[in-house]
C-alpha cells in the first residue's frame, strides 16, 4: 500500500524553530505491505498525523522546511531496512511500539 501525505507550506507557529516565518511544506510517500496487520495500522497513523507526530519542521538555509519527524515511515519498496525498504521482519512490531510510547493504538 502507498501512503501520499501532502504537507502544505505556512507560517510557522509558536513551538516551531522560527515562528512567524514562512516554511515550505512537501509531498511524502510511504509504504506499508498490504496485508491485514499493516491495514489495521493506517487509523492509528491517521491519529498520529493529527497529533503532530509525523512530521516537523526542520531548519534550513534559505528557507526551512517539512520532513518526517518519530513516526518511523518506509520510503521505499525495496532495499530491505538499510535502505529504508522491505523487507524489514521488525519494522511493523516496530511501528506499533513507537506508535504507543505515544499513546495511539
Amino acid at each position: 500500500m502507498k501512503i501520499i501525505y501532502d504537507v502544505p507550506g505556512g507560517i510557522q507557529r509558536v513551538g516551531h524553530p522560527h515562528p512567524g516565518s514562512v516554511y515550505q511544506g512537501g509531498r511524502f510517500e510511504a509504504y506499508l505491505p498490504d496485508i491485514p496487520e499493516a491495514r489495521n495500522l493506517l487509523s492509528p497513523l491517521e491519529k498520529a498525523l493529527k497529533h503532530g507526530l509525523t512530521f516537523k519542521i526542520q531548519e534550513k538555509d534559505p528557507v526551512d522546511c517539512v520532513t518526517w519527524n518519530c513516526i518511523p515511515h518506509k520510503t521505499s519498496l525495496n532495499g530491505g531496512r538499510q535502505k529504508n525498504g522491505f523487507p524489514d521482519s521488525i519494522y511493523l512490531k516496530n511501528l506499533k511500539m513507537v506508535l504507543k510510547q505515544y499513546g495511539i493504538e
